[in-house]
């Protein structure tokens, strides 16, 4: 029963964060490595984090990047995919 009710306040998170950042949140458990670069996760190098943009997992080294996103006034966390896509509408 507690599993199942981690499992249940995961899939709330997700669902938090999948509306607060207008995309799909990918679950912490369903990739073992940086959907960019590949790298598998580790403890201290290629830790996971999500693009606050497109929801995905990605390393520290592939989202070095912030930006202001729709909603919020504070740089969030994207991803080099995005930061690319922001960049190219920015006109840079």
């Amino acid at each position: 029963q507690l599993l199942r009710r981690s499992a249940a306040r995961a899939h709330r998170r997700r669902e938090e964060r999948s509306q607060k950042y207008d995309c799909e949140w990918e679950d912490d458990k369903a990739v073992s490595h940086c959907r960019l670069c590949g790298h598998k996760w580790g403890v201290l190098r290629h830790r996971r984090h999500h693009c606050r943009s497109c929801g995905q997992l990605v390393c520290d080294e592939c989202s070095r990047s912030r930006h202001v996103l729709a909603g919020s006034a504070k740089l969030k966390r994207v991803c080099d995919f995005c930061a690319g896509f922001a960049s190219k509408a920015a006109g840079g």
